[in-house]
C-alpha cells in the first residue's frame, strides 16, 4: 500500500475470564504487518486478573486502551462498547481466545479497497494453542476473494455441509458503514451473534466480501481455552425469528434457507446434548429428554447404532 491509501483500524477484542489466554490474542494483533491504530480491550467483568493484565498492557504501548464493563453482558454487549470507543475507518474482531497470522490485517485491507467493500469475512483455520498446530481450514481456499449476497451468506450459514459454518467467519467492518445504519450487535444473544449481525449487514445492503485465506486462528473448542458458552437451541431460535422479521417474511427464498439452517442447528443442538449427557453418564436425563426432544432422539440412536456397530466388528 502506498502511505497516502492507508487505513486506520481498530482491533477490537472483548475479554471475558481471559488471563490465561490474552497475552496471546494481543500480540498477535500488535505485530501486524500493517500495524493497528489501536487495540480495545473490552473487559465483561471478567472475575479473574482479565482486567488487570489488560491495563498492564495497555501500560506498556500506547496503541492499547481498555474500557471496563460494571456488569458482565456477554460478547455482543462487550463488542458494541469496543465499537462505540473505535475511532479507526475500520473495526477488525478478535475475540480473546483466538488470534491473527502476522498479514491478517494487511491482507482484509487490501480486498477492502480493490472491492470497495462495506465488510471483509475471514477466513479461518483450526488452531490448538498449546501444540501451536493448525487443523483444518473453515471454508475452501480455492479461488479470489468475491462478494457474496445474502443469500450466498445464508445457504452457508449451517452445520452439516461441506465446510464450516460462515456463521464463523470473523468480519472486518467499514466504521462509516454500520454507524450510518445504526447497525450493532444484538444484545439478546450470547452465541451466534456474529450471524445475526451480518444478516443486518446483508439486508442493510453491505457490500460483503470473502477471503478465501484463513488468517485468522480460531482457537478450537475442544482445547479448553474457548470461553464460547454453547447454547445451540438459542441459536435456533433466533434464526426462526428472522423468518417473522418483516425484512425477510416476504422473501420465501430467504426464509427457505433460513428454515434450513433452524433445522441443521436443531440437530446440532440433539446430538451435543446427546453426547454431553452420554459423557456424563446421565442415562434417565437422555431417555428422558429423548421422548420429548426428536432431534435429541434421532441423536442417541446414531450414538447406540454407531456403538452396536463397533461392538460387533470387535466380536
Amino acid at each position: 500500500m502506498e502511505h497516502a491509501s492507508i487505513p486506520t483500524v481498530s482491533v477490537l477484542i472483548p475479554a471475558f475470564n481471559a488471563a490465561s489466554f490474552l497475552e496471546r490474542a494481543v500480540p498477535s494483533a500488535l505485530n501486524q504487518t500493517l500495524r493497528p491504530s489501536e487495540i480495545i480491550i473490552v473487559d465483561d467483568a471478567s472475575t479473574d486478573t482479565t482486567l488487570t493484565l489488560a491495563r498492564d498492557l495497555s501500560r506498556d504501548h500506547s496503541s492499547i486502551r481498555v474500557v471496563a464493563l460494571p456488569r458482565n453482558g456477554g460478547p455482543a454487549i462487550a463488542r458494541n462498547a469496543a465499537i462505540d470507543a473505535a475511532t479507526g475507518e475500520w473495526l477488525a474482531i478478535l475475540d480473546a481466545d483466538d488470534a491473527y497470522d502476522l498479514d491478517h490485517l494487511e491482507r482484509l485491507c487490501l480486498i477492502a479497497t480493490q472491492h470497495r467493500a462495506d465488510i471483509v469475512l475471514s477466513n479461518f483455520c483450526y488452531f490448538d494453542p498449546d501444540s501451536k498446530a493448525r487443523g483444518s481450514t473453515g471454508i475452501p481456499q480455492e479461488g479470489l476473494s468475491r462478494v457474496v449476497d445474502r443469500y450466498e451468506y445464508v445457504a452457508n450459514a449451517r452445520p452439516y455441509l461441506d465446510h464450516q459454518d460462515w456463521g464463523l467467519l470473523k468480519p472486518m467492518l467499514k466504521a462509516a458503514f454500520v454507524r450510518a445504519r445504526s447497525i450493532s450487535y444484538p444484545i439478546y444473544s450470547r452465541h451466534g451473534e456474529d450471524f445475526l449481525m451480518m444478516l443486518d449487514c446483508l439486508l442493510a445492503d453491505g457490500r460483503v466480501i470473502v477471503s478465501p485465506a484463513p488468517t485468522y486462528l480460531y482457537t478450537h473448542r475442544g482445547s479448553g481455552w474457548s470461553r464460547t458458552t454453547v447454547d445451540y437451541r438459542a441459536v435456533a431460535n433466533h434464526s426462526a425469528a428472522l423468518t417473522r422479521d418483516p425484512r425477510v417474511a416476504h422473501d420465501h427464498e430467504m426464509v427457505r434457507l433460513l428454515n434450513s439452517r433452524v433445522s441443521a442447528i436443531k440437530r446440532l443442538s440433539g446430538e451435543y446434548k446427546g453426547r454431553t449427557l452420554l459423557e456424563n453418564r446421565a442415562f434417565s436425563d437422555l431417555l428422558l429428554q429423548s421422548f420429548t426432544d426428536f432431534y435429541i432422539a434421532r441423536a442417541t440412536t446414531r450414538f447406540a447404532l454407531r456403538r452396536l456397530r463397533r461392538l460387533w466388528s470387535g466380536a
